[in-house]
C-alpha cells in the first residue's frame, strides 16, 4: 500500500494540486488497506490523514499503518485544522464521487472559517481510477484468485442445472459456492436469465421456472479482498436447436478471434469492433 500512496503524493504535483480529499469508498481502500465503510483521506505530498468515526479507529490503526489516524465529529473541525496546518490553497475532490451536499457541506465550512478566499476546491475527474488502471502484481495475483473461484463455482453449479428448478435457486447455489471457495461475496448479484429472460443484459434472478430446451444466460463473478471478477456463460437446457447452436458459435468465433488480435495500447472498443465485425460478416 505504500507504494501507492507515494505514487498519488507524486501525481500531486501534476494535478496542480496542494492535497487530495478522497471520499471514494474504492478509492480509499486502495490507497490506504482500509475497509471501514466510513471515512476520508486528506493526502498532501508529506503527509497522509484517515479520518475515520469512534467506530473504526482501531481498524484504522490496524489496515493503515501508513496514515495518521484522526478521529472525526460532525464538526468537520478536522478538515479546517488540516488545510491551516499544510498551508493548502488549492485542495482536489472526487468529481465524479462527492455529492452537491457533500460538496456544499465542504464550502460552507471553509467560509464559515474565512478561508474561502485561501482554498479552493478543484473538482479532479476520475485521477485516482487512472492510476488504479495500471494494476501491480499483487493486485493480479488477486484478480487471478479471484477469477479462479467464480470459474470453479461454475464449474461445479453448470452440471446441476436442470428443468424445473427456479432461477433463484441457480442463482443461490453459486453464490454459496463462491463463498465456500474463500470469496467474501459475490461481486454483484448474479444474474441468471433463463428463455426470454436470457435476452435482457441485467435480468433479476428470479421464481421462473427453467424449462427444457431453453437457454440460459449466467453473468457472476467472485468479491475476493476487494478485488471482483465478471465471467458470463450461455448455457442450453437439453439439445440446443439449430439456430442457438449457430448463433453460440458465431458469439464465441468473434470472442477468440477479438482475444487473438488483442495487443498493448489497445483500447476495449478496438476489441469490441474486432469481435462486432466478426459477427456481422457472419450474417
Amino acid at each position: 500500500m505504500n507504494d501507492r500512496l507515494t505514487k498519488l503524493q507524486e501525481k500531486l504535483a501534476e494535478f496542480e494540486v496542494d492535497g487530495i480529499l478522497i471520499t471514494n469508498p474504492e478509492n480509499r481502500y486502495y490507497i490506504s488497506g482500509f475497509l471501514g465503510s466510513a471515512g476520508y483521506l486528506f493526502i498532501t505530498p508529506d503527509a497522509a490523514y484517515l479520518n475515520t468515526d469512534f467506530r473504526y479507529i482501531e481498524q484504522a490503526t490496524n489496515q493503515a499503518p501508513s496514515f495518521e489516524i484522526i478521529k472525526i465529529d460532525s464538526e468537520l473541525k478536522w478538515f479546517i485544522d488540516l488545510l491551516i496546518k499544510h498551508r493548502i490553497n488549492t485542495l482536489g475532490f472526487e468529481s465524479e464521487d462527492l455529492s452537491f451536499a457533500g460538496y456544499s457541506r465542504f464550502s460552507e465550512i471553509i467560509e464559515k472559517n474565512k478561508l474561502n478566499k485561501i482554498v479552493n476546491l478543484k473538482p479532479l475527474n476520475a485521477s485516482i481510477e487512472k492510476i488504479r488502471a495500471v494494476k501491480y502484481m499483487d493486485e493480479i495475483d488477486i484478480l487471478k484468485e479471484a477469477i479462479k473461484i467464480s470459474d470453479e463455482a461454475m464449474n461445479t453449479i453448470a452440471p446441476t442445472i436442470r428443468a424445473g428448478i427456479s432461477e433463484r435457486e441457480v442463482a443461490l447455489q453459486l453464490e454459496n459456492k463462491m463463498r465456500e471457495l474463500g470469496a467474501e461475496g459475490p461481486s454483484f448479484d448474479t444474474i441468471v436469465g433463463s428463455g426470454p429472460n436470457a435476452a435482457l443484459p441485467h435480468h433479476r434472478a428470479g421464481d421462473r421456472i427453467i424449462q427444457k430446451g431453453e437457454s440460459i444466460v449466467i453473468d457472476m463473478g467472485a468479491k475476493y479482498q476487494g478485488y471482483c471478477s465478471d465471467l458470463t456463460r450461455t448455457f442450453c437446457v437439453g439439445k440446443p436447436d439449430e439456430t442457438f447452436r449457430k448463433v453460440y458459435d458465431t458469439v464465441f468465433t468473434a470472442q477468440q478471434t477479438a482475444i487473438s488480435l488483442v495487443q498493448q495500447e489497445m483500447t476495449g472498443t478496438d476489441c469490441d469492433d474486432i469481435a462486432r465485425k466478426v459477427i456481422e460478416e457472419a450474417g
